[in-house]
């Protein structure tokens, strides 16, 4: 195989957000959250030499990779082609991941050499949150450390997931979480009028969340992870009457928390909601009960998903 000949794939994950812990700026930082990465909805992009540089990618991304390129005094003409993607806007980081498997794929490609700060500098993700980019790079059960003015949030814990443990993910197919202008308006207008909220969200994360995750403790997470969640809806009120976008959501979210499984949410903005069970055989139980009792919701999809605990991967054909 000749090298002009390559293709480089690279293939990520997707994540959940659970939700921040601070979203004022206390201590000099500001946000600081916490999220999954799940072996499903998986992002793969692929770049290889061409005749004329083309990609399923934005002008704008484009537009960055070709100035450092020009920078670089590297004359190559390349494609990146989108081969898999999750849906937009419905909660599960698909931005982060398109970026960085795409800076990825065109950092080996071109052998340009660029450190992680520099490929995620480059694609100007974590803005507030630093999930997407944490699950990207290890995978498994992600604390970013807040934000510090332009810099993005690094990872400040990254624990392996215990592999048993699944998660039904619920989605309604009408419905679109915030993003965009809309979504830093929001995040603006709410800072500093969170203190209570922050301080008890951050003692639930490490006295409850951390530990139930390192000693496996599959009550107590979701104990902890039902209280956090509870808490992190005040921040959305404004935008959504209930703690789920989606009404037909929230009421098999309703019915569920009432069978037992407490360790329910949704993931970022939504509507993608999600409950967490000890193993796939009871999630294939509980979705064949609330199929069967809410089967006048065909706006809905069901899916289980686990945990990955490593994060991109790539290869050269």
């Amino acid at each position: 195989m000749s090298f002009s000949s390559r293709k480089v794939v690279v293939d990520s994950p997707a994540r959940l957000h659970l939700g921040f812990y601070g979203i004022n700026k206390d201590l000099d930082y500001s946000y600081g959250s916490i999220g999954l990465a799940i072996n499903a909805f998986r992002t793969v992009v692929s770049a290889q030499y061409v005749r004329k540089s083309e990609s399923s990618q934005s002008n704008a991304k484009l537009n960055q990779i070709n100035q450092l390129l020009k920078k670089k005094n590297i004359n190559k003409n390349y494609t990146l082609e989108i081969l898999k993607s999750p849906p937009k806007h419905i909660g599960l980081g698909s931005g982060t991941q398109l970026s960085l498997c795409s800076i990825y794929a065109l950092n080996i490609l071109l052998n340009l050499n660029l450190s992680k700060d520099e490929c995620i500098k480059l694609s100007t993700r974590g803005k507030r949150s630093g999930i997407g980019i944490g699950t990207f790079y290890n995978g498994g059960f992600i604390v970013d450390g807040c934000k510090k003015d332009h810099l993005y949030p690094k990872t400040l814990f990254n624990l392996k997931f215990p592999k048993e443990w699944h998660v039904i993910l619920i989605n309604d197919t009408t419905q679109r979480g915030s993003f965009g202008k809309k979504e830093s308006d929001f995040f603006e207008n709410k800072k500093n009028k969170t203190e209570t909220i922050n301080k008890e969200l951050s003692f639930i994360l490490m006295r409850g969340l951390f530990p139930s995750i390192l000693y496996k403790d599959f009550s107590n997470f979701c104990d902890n992870l039902n209280r956090y969640q509870e808490l992190t809806s005040r921040f959305y009120k404004i935008n959504q009457k209930d703690t789920y976008l989606s009404n037909d959501i929230s009421k098999i979210i309703r019915f569920a928390s009432n069978s037992g499984f407490k360790g329910v949410g949704q993931s970022s903005w939504g509507p993608l909601s999600y409950i967490f069970v000890e193993s796939k055989a009871e999630a294939n139980d509980l979705i064949k009960t609330m199929e069967s009792k809410f089967k006048m919701y065909n706006n809905l999809d069901y899916q289980i998903v686990s945990i990955t605990n490593t994060g991109y991967k790539h290869k050269i054909i």
